[in-house]
């Protein structure tokens, strides 16, 4: 009786509702299907930086990045320098650890890669620009 009333009661609920049978324990289940988005979906909206995947690049990401972007431009224009803007971290991070790459980056194309940290920049965010020489 207590769950044909539970049942009928269920009916005028707008969210669909199932129930188990009751079990030895004198316990029955009773799923729900969700009508609409949950309050932190509807007070919420996607992160600007990481378009709401949660995550950004890492900073050895963004270095590659800023590498393949190098290798990428460099045989393509007659300019003979090349700088870079990034956050500092991401900048530490290639002068620590990748300065042999900027070395043979720089050797092989005979150009000067010149590096400058910005803090303003967000850790994803960088540019490559050719630059005339002076």
């Amino acid at each position: 009786k207590v769950l044909q009333t539970l049942e009928n009661e269920l009916k005028s609920d707008r969210a669909k509702a199932s129930v188990v049978n009751i079990s030895p324990l004198g316990l029955f289940e009773i799923t729900r299907k969700r009508v609409q988005d949950s309050l932190t979906k509807t007070l919420s909206e996607a992160c600007p930086y990481c378009e709401g995947r949660g995550l950004v690049k890492s900073k050895v990401t963004t270095c590659y990045d800023i590498l393949r972007e190098i290798r990428r431009i460099a045989p393509y224009f007659t300019k003979k320098r090349i700088f870079v803007e990034a956050h500092s971290e991401v900048v530490d991070n290639i002068l620590n650890y990748e300065k042999e790459s900027i070395d043979e980056i720089e050797l092989t194309y005979s150009i000067d890669v010149e590096i400058k940290p910005n803090d303003k920049y967000h850790l994803e965010h960088f540019d490559v620009i050719p630059l005339e020489t002076v």
